[in-house]
């Protein structure tokens, strides 16, 4: 099948190049709106600061960050 365009496989292969078109689409706008929605519901919950759309963040800024002790470990 070195030339599928002119096979009786013409429709077939062309409705995947499309999904697959498609798929590719959708999977790049992904990230953006789970960004979106995060921040959506950090706002509807008044949290808008505890939420960070960037990659890093710098925990020792935030008021809610706490270093976890453990009793059985000794801190020096």
């Amino acid at each position: 099948m070195d030339d599928w365009r002119n096979s009786k496989y013409v429709y077939a292969m062309g409705s995947i190049q499309a999904q697959l078109y498609q798929i590719r689409a959708v999977v790049k706008r992904l990230p953006s709106a789970n960004d979106d929605l995060l921040a959506i519901g950090a706002t509807l919950n008044g949290e808008n600061a505890a939420y960070s759309s960037s990659s890093q963040i710098d925990l020792n800024g935030r008021g809610t960050w706490d270093v976890i002790t453990y009793p059985f470990i000794e801190q020096s």
